[in-house]
């Protein structure tokens, strides 16, 4: 039974592994492609973007590539990053501003968004995954999974150092 329990305990350690794994290759190869993914954290976007989706973000570094009708996500004045949609453009000083709102908002935010603090233009979303990121970006759940991790090749290094100590003392008594 003990046996059972230590590889299913290895098994969901393993799984861990390959799931953090996986989500960081997922996040470089998005990110060399000029996307991040961003969590939705509101209710201001209904119903398009539900509260925990997920959004695939594509950074834009020219402001011409918004235009009005997309979903934006931009840094505002507290420095907390925002979906919403753009509904217009001024030009202040020669410069680009958008106007945003969130769909579900009765009317605009009050303040023009410069194009420079535009982070990107939402082009995916994926339901529900939102939550995980945003519970995954919290400190005490890095430390959690960088502990399951480290413990895990331990133990597999522990694992591998016994069954070559049972190959070595089995040729050992072959030879004897």
């Amino acid at each position: 039974m003990r046996r059972i329990l230590r590889a299913v305990a290895a098994l969901f350690a393993w799984l861990l592994v390959f799931a953090a794994a996986a989500s960081l290759t997922a996040a470089v190869v998005a990110a060399a492609h000029g996307y991040r993914m961003v969590a939705v954290t509101s209710g201001s976007m209904r119903p398009a973007y539900q509260t925990g989706d997920a959004v695939l973000v594509k950074t834009t570094a020219a402001p011409t590539a918004v235009k009005s009708g997309d979903a934006v996500v931009f840094r505002s004045k507290e420095s907390t990053m925002v979906l919403h949609r753009v509904v217009g453009t001024r030009w202040v000083l020669g410069k680009p501003h958008f106007m945003t709102k969130g769909d579900a908002n009765p009317t605009t935010d009050p303040d023009l968004r410069p194009a420079g603090a535009v982070f990107g233009r939402a082009e995916y979303r994926i339901p529900h995954l939102g939550k995980q990121l945003h519970n995954l970006s919290l400190r005490p759940a890095k430390w959690v999974l960088i502990s399951i991790a480290g413990l895990t090749i331990i133990e597999q290094a522990v694992v591998l150092l016994r069954i070559r100590r049972r190959k070595s003392g089995y040729r050992a008594c072959r030879q004897g």
